[in-house]
């Protein structure tokens, strides 16, 4: 579904060290999207925007989602579905330490 061909999804827990400039709190507060393989890193409610325009299945919420001023919208919302991910969903992977 990626149209680039390019995408591969790695779960932090995977990683052996955390990305350049990130540490593993920022890795567990949000998702982080690579966009060039070079280190430009895009967090959050603007990794997920950008996968708008990535994904198939997204592309109908990319009007919304780069929409002028959205931003201050969806980061909060991102901030609150990130901190409650365990409460609003079935997915129970054990935080790092």
């Amino acid at each position: 579904m990626d149209l680039s061909g390019h995408m591969t999804w790695t779960p932090f827990h995977m990683l052996e060290q955390p990305p350049a400039g990130l540490s593993w709190e920022d890795l567990d507060n949000a998702a982080y999207l690579d966009d060039t393989g070079h280190g430009d890193l895009y967090g959050g409610f603007y990794a997920f925007r950008m996968l708008t325009i990535r994904l198939i299945p997204l592309m109908p919420l990319a009007p919304l989602f780069w929409f002028p001023g959205i931003r201050h919208i969806g980061v909060p919302v991102y901030h609150w579905v990130a901190r409650n991910r365990y409460s609003i969903s079935a997915c129970h992977i054990k935080p790092r330490k």
